[in-house]
């Protein structure tokens, strides 16, 4: 497993991110995982200010930059691919669950105002459902500029951006209230 350090904080791999299986779940192949979730709603993005948004942008892009550097560095040269906006959703996801001196690790790490913590979910709420608004845009530019040539008219699956990140623990793991709050309303989880 590759890991790059990042200001004390070290991205893994995010197959890996927060991962915990337990010997149960992979003895049968019709054990289904429990899931842990709060039952309210994800908040709009009409509802997040417009500082909380660019809060979120401004540390997401420190982290890209970051990110970016440390793989670069790592690699030497070539060809480089990275998702940034995946690792900081993924990232701020599991800060929500972090306490103490993992928190205080996270927030330098990530760029984020750690006296103004609940913005930066509010943030990524608004930009993930931004991003996700897009796809229309995009397609009916895209249709806008017919003829196609010889190829397919474009297909609207083609512009559907699907950010998918979850949060697995053991399964007798409790988990916290609070924490399950901000996934469900920032997250959509």
């Amino acid at each position: 497993m590759r890991t790059h350090s990042l200001g004390g904080f070290a991205i893994l791999t995010l197959s890996a991110l927060a991962s915990a299986c337990s010997s149960s779940a992979h003895e049968s192949s019709d054990a289904q995982p429990s899931i842990a979730k709060a039952a309210v709603e994800r908040t709009p993005a009409s509802a997040i200010s417009n500082d909380a948004l660019s809060a979120a942008v401004m540390a997401n892009n420190a982290l890209a930059v970051d990110l970016y550097q440390h793989v670069l560095t790592d690699l030497g040269s070539g060809n480089v691919l990275i998702s940034p906006i995946s690792a900081s959703f993924a990232l701020t996801m599991t800060y929500a669950g972090a306490a103490s001196d993992t928190a205080t690790e996270m927030a330098s790490a990530l760029h984020i105002d750690p006296s103004a913590t609940s913005t930066i979910f509010d943030g990524q709420n608004a930009l993930s459902q931004a991003l996700a608004e897009r796809g229309a845009d995009a397609l009916a530019a895209a249709q806008q500029n017919a003829p196609y040539g010889n190829g397919p008219a474009p297909s609207p699956d083609d512009y559907d951006l699907h950010i998918v990140n979850s949060v697995w623990g053991e399964e007798t793991y409790h988990w916290e209230q609070p924490f399950l709050t901000i996934l469900a309303q920032d997250y959509g989880t």
